[in-house]
């Protein structure tokens, strides 16, 4: 009989290796195929930036781009004007006579590894795609670690169903559906943020975990940091859960000292590296030139460069309102269904706020499966707890409610932005799930219903994922 349980016991191991591998395989040929048009050739998508653009320059010892800024440009007050009649690169930093990336250097600096390795560009859209499936790969491992630590018993298939659910919703298939440099700029902070999130939980479920632990988690959210500036809430935040942890934990003053320091200065590292990177550009370390930015549409360049309204807490009600209760306007492409309106274009000045949104409806409505998360602070209350679970709900729940408020402040709600503040927040549908069916699974009609909810609420967010997936591949 142990023979046979041995054999068992691998062979299931081998059976779940097997799945992971073919549910991989399957995730990655969704995000190709949306990523390059169905035609699996990996192309740049032009005129826009990218960037390689700033990797030869760095390269070559320089941190402007090799481009010339065109002549006629260099006479005029104010050369990064749209409305001026000569060529530009869109949305680059016209600044001193020359270009500059507005987009944070770390993503750069591995499109110049590559280039230094192999001679030819590194493609966009393969790190937009290995970026993306990298984010899942993360969460998958962020879940395993909470459900290891705190739910052994729970049902596998919970786990599968988040991830799966995460895999292939509008914020991933939207993310993945674009080879433009602002897509990689968010899928590389999110993948190196995600990163430092998954080390900081093994620190927080791990009495015994070292101190390379947090450092590790320090540098991946520096590096993350260094990809996107939105994503430094998110070791502020675990900063904050960190502490409270040793408190409950019952440190002394010098192993928390020790341990703070030990994940503080990697970020530190990273941010004062930022600083300088601004000071060689502009001869100022907190300017990070956005004043400066050709924008190409001449009402958003007066309104943000020429005022300065890139954050007004006067855009908090608008975005709000495009965040949590915009409804989207389906229509068909072939047999798919897409979201065509509300496109950058489309923007108008209300009372002196500019009205701007970019493929954005409530997130509800694009991601169904958040929904779960209404019932968190009920189960929260009345559920068993313990104690290493809180900081780690109250540092996911943290991140996303931070960022998703630092964009209502940006003058407009864009669909890859969703992408900043939502994946954590399928710990919180991981945990509400484990609790309610730990309620459920004992009465028969619950069960059913349970399951009946789960699967018309997986099929919708496939569905929408797939529609926003198509827009971007045809925006």
């Amino acid at each position: 009989m142990s023979v046979i349980g041995t054999f068992n016991g691998k062979g299931a191991w081998v059976l779940r290796a097997l799945c992971v591998c073919f549910v991989s395989v399957l995730i990655l040929d969704v995000y190709f195929a949306l990523n390059t048009e169905g035609t699996f050739r990996l192309s740049e998508e032009r005129p826009a930036l990218n960037y390689n653009l700033l990797a030869r320059s760095l390269l070559a010892g320089q941190l402007h781009l090799q481009q010339d800024v065109h002549p006629g440009r260099l006479k005029e007050a104010d050369p990064a004007s749209p409305t001026l009649p000569y060529p530009y690169l869109f949305d680059a930093i016209i600044f001193n006579g020359k270009y500059y990336l507005q987009h944070l250097p770390f993503p750069a600096l591995i499109h110049a590894l590559y280039i230094a390795l192999t001679g030819d560009n590194l493609p966009t859209g393969l790190v937009v795609v290995l970026a993306s499936f990298g984010c899942v790969l993360w969460l998958s491992l962020i879940l395993s670690r909470i459900r290891q630590a705190f739910f052994p018993d729970s049902p596998a298939w919970i786990l599968w169903f988040v991830v799966l659910s995460f895999a292939f919703s509008s914020a991933q298939l939207y993310m993945v559906s674009r080879p433009v440099i602002y897509h990689e700029a968010v899928a590389t902070g999110v993948f190196f943020a995600l990163g430092g999130v998954a080390f900081c939980i093994w620190s927080l479920t791990d009495n015994n975990a070292k101190l390379g632990t947090l450092i590790v988690s320090g540098l991946l959210f520096g590096a993350a940091i260094a990809s996107r500036a939105p994503t430094v809430f998110y070791p502020l935040c675990f900063m904050l859960c960190l502490a409270w942890h040793w408190v409950l934990q019952k440190r002394t003053a010098a192993e928390i000292v020790k341990q703070g320091v030990s994940f503080a200065a990697p970020v530190a590292l990273f941010a004062g590296l930022l600083l300088f990177y601004n000071y060689g550009r502009f001869g100022d370390f907190f300017y990070a030139g956005l004043r400066h930015v050709s924008l190409p549409f001449p009402q958003v360049y007066e309104y943000c460069c020429v005022h300065g309204n890139y954050f007004r807490l006067a855009h908090v009600p608008q975005n709000l309102y495009h965040w949590l209760l915009a409804m989207p306007e389906f229509e068909f492409w072939g047999w798919f269904l897409t979201v065509p309106k509300a496109s950058l274009m489309d923007g108008i000045i209300v009372n002196n706020v500019l009205v701007l949104r970019e493929k954005v409806s409530s997130i509800f409505v694009m991601m169904p499966v958040i929904m779960l998360i209404f019932p968190v602070p009920a189960l929260y209350m009345y559920a068993p707890r313990q104690v290493n679970l809180p900081p780690v709900l109250f540092g996911c729940a943290g991140c996303s409610l931070i960022v998703f408020g630092f964009f209502t402040t940006y003058y407009f709600a864009c669909a890859r932005f969703l992408y900043e503040f939502t994946p954590l927040l399928f710990v919180l549908v991981f945990y509400a799930l484990v609790v309610l069916w730990e309620k459920a699974r004992m009465t028969s009609w619950l069960r059913r219903g349970m399951l009946v909810m789960l699967s018309a609420l997986m099929i919708a967010n496939c569905i929408i994922g797939v529609a926003w997936g198509i827009t971007g591949m045809l925006q």
